[in-house]
């Protein structure tokens, strides 16, 4: 049984070795607040409980990576990042150009997870898509991103030559790549700080 509380070492410690008592410590001591302000804030249920599953796969990556530093409790952090995430949602939701900069909670303490919940975004969104396209095409994008030749995916696929095979990445690859294109937050994620270095794979 956890304890009923926990101090941040031991909560970043907590995380790092996927300790199930201080993972529910942390949602049983935080979402409420983050459903509270969402809800406040033309949010829903659903909204906070996105916000708060991005923010934390994209922070328990990072303190597994020990690349995260705390100047503030923990709580603290945690909740100045889910309010930020959250104005950037709203953002996309009125197309409105407006600085994270320019929000009372940003400090560059935080600057860093924000660049790393940009990235969780972008591998959502390509995932989303890539699970709308045919089983096939996603067998196919699967073998050439673990780095098989096209003659290894003709094989393995059953076609009869490597023209069929690259006839049907292209496709694949073009259904994908558009499906990503038509997302409304895509030109908002390409634009982000770390836009620069985005791009649709290149297979």
């Amino acid at each position: 049984m956890g304890k009923e509380n926990y101090t941040d070492l031991e909560i970043i410690d907590g995380i790092r070795g996927q300790d199930s008592d201080v993972l529910l410590f942390i949602y049983r001591n935080n979402f409420r607040s983050v459903k509270h302000y969402i809800e406040n804030n033309s949010g829903s249920e659903k909204d906070a409980e996105d916000i708060f599953q991005d923010v934390l796969i994209t922070l328990f990556d990072k303190i597994r990576q020990n690349s995260l530093t705390l100047q503030c409790s923990f709580h603290t952090y945690l909740f100045s990042v889910l309010k930020i995430a959250w104005l950037r949602q709203l953002m996309y939701k009125d197309q409105k150009t407006v600085s994270i900069e320019n929000c009372d909670e940003y400090s560059n303490e935080t600057l860093g997870l924000m660049d790393d919940l940009i990235k969780t975004e972008r591998r959502k969104m390509f995932l989303q898509h890539f699970n709308e396209i045919s089983y096939d095409c996603q067998k196919i994008i699967r073998l050439i991103l673990q780095g098989y030749s096209i003659t290894e995916v003709t094989k393995v696929m059953g076609y009869l030559s490597e023209q069929h095979t690259k006839n049907r990445r292209f496709r694949c690859k073009k259904n994908l790549i558009e499906r990503i294109l038509k997302n409304p937050n895509y030109k908002e994620l390409s634009n982000e700080r770390t836009g620069k270095d985005y791009s649709v794979p290149r297979w």
